[in-house]
């Protein structure tokens, strides 16, 4: 079996953690991926979830993706102490807060050095 990732991304080590006995192959980016998937040149392929959902839907007959995610990626921010935008970390605390609250979120931990 052969599974694609997104070169230099979270997926990479995911692959080879879910999937120990699997063919890596990487790839530029998720339009390079169908396009492999669509020649059989793998046999599947993972992606952040969201992304994926929104390039399946252009073709909702032709690909199938699994109900449940595979792995859970953490994705962190970092802001720059000499931002112009002095505001950004308060605002992006209330999104995260707002997100949270609203159940689309998950935990996230912020903090300002």
């Amino acid at each position: 079996m052969t599974i694609g990732g997104e070169t230099g991304t979270a997926q990479e080590p995911l692959i080879a953690e879910v999937f120990p006995l699997a063919k890596e192959k990487q790839f530029a980016g998720i339009n390079d991926m169908l396009i492999a998937l669509d020649h059989g040149q793998i046999d599947a392929f993972v992606h952040a979830q969201e992304s994926l959902k929104a390039a399946l839907e252009e073709k909702p007959d032709q690909y199938r993706m699994l109900e449940e995610p595979i792995g859970e990626i953490e994705c962190g921010m970092a802001v720059s102490p000499k931002t112009r935008y002095p505001q950004l970390v308060g605002q992006l605390n209330t999104f995260l807060a707002d997100l949270k609250a609203s159940g689309r979120g998950s935990s996230h931990s912020w903090r300002r050095r």
